[in-house]
């Protein structure tokens, strides 16, 4: 039987849906079936007054991936019991006599260990043979798509079709450099079109920060070079977040006088995987004051191409 949907695949699943005020029940492929319950999880949003991001233009995907998507009940009550656990698992530690950096220390192992469900079930896609200025570290670089807040629509569409881009969090940044990890549980082929609707929607973002958005742009780019140029201290997360404006201006031609090579390389060494997270305070402060001296150094002859004085002044 076919999927009454879209008449294209075989039926897997029955689907129940409020039409004219009655139930109906249909039988429908997964596909079809993800896509109509984002939608009624959408729209019940909507119904309750639910605020989403702000959008610049157009926010859906072209072909068949769906536009703003909600987190739906089901992943966020699945959040809300996680932080209830770690907030107890630490509360209970402490009032028995552990001291607070151990309380914290075991539960951030608690948390590594309930991610590992989520690890065991996806897995990760090596993003080799896609083009170099949009992947660093193995991870799309989506900063244009975060310039322009349709960054969060885009991770939606692509949970919905089992497509996981999944960010670091390091010294105390979300989402470090905008740098996101593709793990996934669907078919390789619905993956790999996934991925590279993606990179054009992340290709139209940037062409936007150098027309209509170059305002926001110039001055992203602009505080991340004057840190970058007289620092005295820089941890790695902050190093990689300020990288992400870069980058795009580097790929973009707006800069001179350093290499996206040069770039990539002091990218693909900084820790963000939390490797050294139980260094000691002393050597963490030597690390943050020997990659600040070498920022400083790196960016002290970097300046705005001519393009660059024409877009931004």
């Amino acid at each position: 039987m076919k999927c009454e949907l879209c008449h294209k695949k075989e039926a897997e699943t029955v689907l129940n849906l409020q039409k004219e005020g009655r139930e109906i029940e249909l039988y429908v492929c997964k596909a079809c079936a993800k896509k109509a319950r984002a939608k009624t999880s959408l729209e019940a949003d909507e119904h309750a007054g639910t605020d989403h991001l702000p959008k610049n233009g157009e926010t859906d995907f072209p072909g068949n991936l769906p536009d703003v998507l909600s987190l739906g009940d089901e992943l966020t009550n699945k959040v809300a019991s996680a932080m209830d656990d770690l907030f107890t698992h630490i509360k209970d530690a402490t009032e028995h006599g552990m001291p607070l950096d151990e309380a914290l220390t075991s539960a951030l192992k608690r948390n590594v260990r309930s991610n590992a469900d989520f690890m065991a079930q996806t897995q990760h896609f090596p993003l080799k043979g896609f083009p170099a200025t949009y992947v660093v570290r193995d991870c799309l670089h989506l900063e244009g798509l975060f310039q322009i807040y349709e960054l969060q629509d885009v991770l939606r569409a692509c949970s919905i079709q089992d497509v996981y881009l999944v960010p670091y969090d390091a010294d105390g940044f979300s989402a470090a450099g905008h740098l996101y990890e593709v793990r996934y549980s669907c078919p390789k082929e619905e993956l790999k079109d996934c991925i590279e609707l993606v990179i054009e929607r992340e290709k139209r973002a940037r062409s936007l920060l150098v027309t209509e958005s170059s305002r926001v742009f110039a001055d992203s780019l602009g505080r991340a070079l004057a840190i970058l140029k007289v620092c005295r201290i820089l941890t790695q997360g902050e190093f990689v977040d300020l990288m992400s404006p870069v980058r795009v201006a580097l790929c973009e031609r707006l800069l001179k006088g350093i290499k996206l090579a040069e770039l990539d390389h002091l990218i693909e060494r900084c820790d963000l995987e939390k490797h050294n997270l139980f260094i000691t305070e002393e050597e963490a402060n030597r690390m943050d004051d020997l990659l600040a001296d070498e920022a400083n150094s790196l960016f002290r002859g970097v300046n705005y191409t001519t393009r660059a004085m024409r877009i931004f002044l």
